[in-house]
């Protein structure tokens, strides 16, 4: 019935040595907006930014974030 992409919110700002993951998120972005577009009910779920656990953990990474509006 419809079509479900798990994404995460890295598609944005991106991540220090995830380019990668960031382009493969912003990928399903795109593809489910396609879609959408051609009448197909599609969705991504773009996942947050966890604050003790993953990349999010350093106070590098969230100053880094900080700086584009990202808390």
């Amino acid at each position: 019935d419809y079509l479900a992409f798990f994404s995460s919110a890295n598609a944005l700002p991106g991540a220090a040595g995830q380019g990668n993951y960031a382009a493969g998120c912003a990928y399903q972005d795109a593809l489910a907006a396609r879609l959408r577009a051609e009448g197909v009910p599609a969705v991504t779920v773009s996942w947050g930014y966890w604050g003790e656990v993953g990349a999010v953990a350093d106070d590098a990474t969230r100053d880094r974030l900080a700086r584009h509006g990202v808390r």
